[in-house]
């Protein structure tokens, strides 16, 4: 706000009238508050106007010049658009003293520039008071997202209603959406079209402002238009979306469409809508924005996707063949797969042509960085190799082991010419001079050493220190050296005296990694406390902490300009960092495991990772940091809840991030999130009269929340549990919750008191899952102790202990007829008990780990489970035999639910993504986040596919595509 004072003003603006018009908590789109705004902005112009206009006993229609003043701004906002300029020139303006107007001599050659502002500014006109006057002759909106949003309405306008002629003489909007769909029809059934009227639409589909120019680089107006796919506020915008596919459909047949095409995709991309399974075969939409895309099942056969955009997008059984791929970008390049255990380190050459790596393998590789093949395989340490570096004429590579040595290489030959030997633990970090005629290393035995390049003798041993060393480097000048430890501290040291300069205390656990800054001036840290943090070299001060990372970070590294820092972590993302500001820029996933150790090339242009998951990969470093098209986060952290409202319309879902989300079945679009717990939400529930959600969290407490529409609030906590809470549960008349605990007890809640009512005890150790049974009378628990128990409501007595599997039960539920119960189990089972015998019935098995939730569907025909195996399963419950496996996420799948009608199911998963199943067609309608996998390509078929390049085609190989 303080940066944008506009925006302080725009908030400032509309808030009373927003605060009029919704509730406390709903959720306000940005287009809402622009519309909310705009409005305001020519209301106080039109009214100024009027008061004139009635001064002098004239008469004019308000609401006539309001869109009046709506289109003008639109149509000039388009128009800045296209001709890249915020600034509009009046070329007819009166000088200073306004008595002289100035007139264009006959003779004189117009620039073309200036003439395509003549008609927005005719003497006579008023609309032009709606702008803001920045000079004799030059003229603005009030801000470019005035402009954004005005230029996003032009398009939205002639989209929804391609021009009438008769009507755009005078309104210059608005065709009869009945008629616009009848001459449409062609899209669906081409074989029932007349062939002047399919012509005639496709002559005005060319002229459309959509198929003028790209949006790619316009982030602002894309959004608008992406908000107004899904607002329902009014039937205006009910047709846009299906619009904007007609125009991917009319691609098939016109390629001089492409460029509406294109953008189409991009807006829909944006605004999130499924593109799974869609039929894109013979699409023309070059340039188009995929990034982040769930495009699932696609089917571009014969498109032309040239130069198309997919960052880390999900393309699993997508069909490729025939298309044209010349150009298409993909975000990162092929991996080195080589290494036999986890990748430690890795380093570009001082020219970037190679890579050097090493490993717990005990292996040293050089890669050529353009082919991706190993040049040289180097053996020598007798154990986990932790580090190495190039020399700074890289002909030299040093490394350093657990087997407590330092060894140098010769890079050309790849035989070894020196070993270091003092260190008597591990050596943990290893680092050349700039002059490369000194070494210095690290090590668990607490010491710091200086070595000799070319004689191999040690110079100099530092050894005040208390802890583990963890990493060394020279400064660019080479006379000081900073080093980070395990107990927290950073400290520099001057090479020639081995006297320390500084200590830099901050980190709140042991710090990973350090590195200085091109110039020297500053020092980069990164911490197992998750942090990144920057400080000045001579004060010791810190001057930035970078937050993003949900686990330790292991590596980070320095653009060559230094105004940029990327970092790796145990979370398994690659995260960019604005110097100057503390920004995170941007994030990629793609790592199956934690990263070690991330890199800028010398070029700037790429950047470099290792990983425990045993590759090395190259990513694209030249993004747009500041476009966030296609970006869609959903939650941050792994999911491990989701369930449906009782009328199917909403899915709630909780996870490590500490939110709660609620989402739209039908959109796929987030309707509201809340939080309010302190530690991690374990899990998520809706009550059966949909008034209520409860949620539990890792910090020993229940949430309770009122439920409205499009908003939650919440009500209070019940707190009584005295370590993590696993499940809870309502009763079926939703006045009561019961709730189990790693304190291995149950407690039975009246959500009306927030009171506790009763605790039943009696497992040995913790209780995973508890259920009511569908009259509210029995409670049914499971636990770590392999056992599942039936409990009395009323009196809380114990009534039966059932004893079937063999570890640990993780959940338990009674089926919606009572008649039967199931439970699942970490030891990779699902048991079917007799509700009234308590008989065991069948063991079903197929599941390969751990199974996280089973849940019989609404008319006990069925059985759903899902597992750490990263698959769900669907049983008869009668037969008890296998019907199906649903394969698609990438990591654990947490939760599975049916939906009330039983026709479709959720499930979400460690891989940050919430999927919606359809039990007839066995496909996923829609995803919702992003795969920390990353770009994703499994059992995707390219036959016949031009235009990708050799690294291409081995990406294409490794990510699980058929060539």
């Amino acid at each position: 706000m303080i940066e944008e004072p506009f925006l302080l003003r725009l908030i400032l603006t509309v808030l009373p009238d927003l605060l009029e018009e919704y509730e406390a908590g709903t959720h306000i789109s940005k287009v809402q508050v622009y519309e909310a705004f705009m409005d305001h902005w020519f209301d106080i112009h039109a009214q100024t106007i009027i008061q004139k206009m009635n001064e002098l006993r004239m008469y004019i229609n308000e609401n006539k010049l309001k869109r009046g003043f709506e289109r003008y701004c639109n149509e000039l906002g388009f128009e800045m658009f296209l001709q890249k300029s915020q600034v509009a020139i009046d070329m007819d303006y009166e000088n200073s003293g306004g008595l002289q107007r100035h007139k264009r001599k006959k003779t004189e050659k117009p620039q073309k520039r200036h003439d395509v502002w003549e008609r927005f500014f005719d003497a006579d006109s008023l609309n032009k008071l709606t702008l803001r006057r920045i000079g004799n002759n030059q003229y603005s909106f009030l801000h470019k997202s005035c402009q954004e949003y005005c230029a996003a309405h032009y398009i939205i306008n002639e989209i929804i209603s391609l021009n009438d002629k008769e009507k755009n003489e005078n309104e210059n909007i608005d065709i009869n959406a009945n008629e616009y769909k009848n001459k449409m029809e062609y899209v669906h059934n081409e074989s029932n079209n007349d062939a002047n009227v399919q012509s005639q639409m496709e002559l005005q589909l060319l002229n459309l402002s959509l198929n003028k120019k790209l949006l790619n680089d316009e982030d602002g107006i894309v959004r608008f238009i992406a908000e107004r796919v899904h607002d329902n506020r009014t039937t205006l915008y009910s047709n846009l979306k299906s619009r904007l596919f007609e125009l991917i459909e009319c691609s098939r047949r016109n390629k001089q469409i492409s460029i509406a095409a294109a953008n189409a995709v991009t807006i829909l991309n944006v605004a999130r809508v499924p593109f799974a399974y869609m039929d894109w075969k013979g699409v023309s939409i070059e340039h188009a924005i995929l990034d982040y895309a769930f495009l699932e099942g696609v089917d571009f056969a014969n498109a032309n996707l040239a130069n198309v955009s997919f960052v880390q997008a999900l393309l699993n059984n997508c069909n490729f063949q025939h298309t044209n791929l010349q150009g298409a970008y993909f975000g990162e390049y092929a991996y080195f797969d080589g290494h036999e255990g986890n990748v430690n380190g890795a380093q570009f050459s001082p020219d970037g042509k190679m890579i050097v790596s090493c490993s717990q393998d005990k292996t040293i590789r050089l890669w050529n960085v353009e082919s991706g093949q190993v040049l040289k395989v180097i053996e020598g340490h007798a154990s986990s190799v932790n580090a190495v570096q190039f020399s700074s004429n890289g002909k030299m590579v040093v490394s350093c082991s657990n087997d407590t040595t330092v060894k140098l290489w010769d890079v050309e030959s790849g035989q070894e010419m020196r070993t270091f030997q003092g260190h008597f633990d591990c050596v943990r970090g290893v680092s050349f001079s700039p002059d490369g005629n000194t070494i210095v290393s690290c090590s668990n035995d607490k010491t710091i050493r200086f070595w000799e390049v070319d004689s191999g003798k040690e110079i100099k041993v530092i050894t005040s220190h208390q802890s583990s060393v963890n990493a060394v480097q020279f400064s660019p000048n080479g006379k000081i050296i900073a080093s980070c430890y395990d107990d927290d501290v950073i400290r520099t040291w001057d090479v020639k005296s081995g006297r320390q300069i500084q200590r830099f205390q901050g980190h709140t656990n042991m710090v990973r990694a350090i590195q200085f800054s091109p110039d020297g001036r500053m020092l980069a840290s990164c911490s197992h406390d998750n942090t990144v943090r920057l400080w000045n070299t001579m004060s010791g001060r810190q001057i930035q902490r970078f937050n993003g990372h949900s686990d330790h970070v292991n590596g980070l590294h320095f653009s060559r300009d230094g105004e940029t820092i990327v970092s790796c972590s145990k979370d398994k993302t690659i995260r960019f960092w604005d110097v100057a500001s503390g920004r995170q820029l941007n994030k990629l996933e793609g790592h199956l495991y934690k990263i070690n150790q991330v890199q800028f090339s010398p070029d700037d242009r790429t950047v470099l990772s290792c990983s425990f998951d045993k590759t090395i990969r190259l990513w694209d470093a030249h993004v747009d940091y500041n476009s966030e098209l296609g970006k869609f986060e959903g939650h941050l952290n792994v999911i491990n809840c989701v369930q449906f409202s009782p009328d199917g319309k909403y899915i709630a879902s909780s996870s490590l991030d500490k939110t709660v989300r609620l989402w739209s079945v039908t959109s796929a679009q987030e309707i509201a999130s809340f939080s309010g717990h302190l530690e991690n939400i374990t899990g998520v529930q809706f009550s059966p009269n949909s008034k209520y959600i409860v949620s539990w969290s890792n910090d020993e407490t229940i949430g309770l929340w009122q439920v409205y529409f499009n908003r939650v609030q919440s009500i209070g906590k019940l707190k009584g549990h005295s370590k993590p809470i696993n499940e809870v549960h309502f009763s079926s008349n939703s006045r009561f919750v019961i709730s189990c605990s790693d304190d291995k007890s149950i407690i039975l809640w009246d959500i009306l008191s927030l009171e506790q009512v009763i605790k039943f005890e009696g497992h040995s150790n913790w209780v995973n899952g508890v259920q009511f049974s569908p009259d509210g009378c029995l409670i049914v628990s499971c636990s770590n102790d392999k056992s599942i128990r039936i409990w009395h409501v009323k009196s809380g007595k114990l009534l039966h202990t059932l004893n079937g599997h063999t570890n640990t039960v993780n959940k338990v539920q009674f089926s919606p007829d009572a008649k039967f119960i199931v439970s699942c189990s970490l030891d990779k089972s699902i048991c079917v008990w007799d509700a009234a015998s308590y008989k065991q019935l069948a063991v079903l098995e197929g599941h390969t780990s751990s199974i996280n939730s089973v849940q019989f569907s609404p008319d006990c025909k069925s059985i759903i489970s899902c597992s750490d195996d990263q698959t769900i399963r669907l049983w008869d419950a009668s037969t008890f035999q296998l019907l199906h496996v649903l394969q698609g996420h990438s990591d654990k799948v947490n939760c599975v639910r049916f939906s009330p009608e039983g026709n479709t199911i959720a499930s979400c998963s460690s891989d940050k993504t919430i999927r919606l199943w359809d039990l007839t067609s066995l496909r996923c309608i829609w995803q919702i986040g992003v795969q920390y996998s990353g770009l994703s390509m499994l059992r995707s078929t390219w036959s016949g596919a031009t235009g990708l390049t050799p690294n291409q085609i081995m990406l294409v190989a490794q990510r699980g595509g058929v060539l």
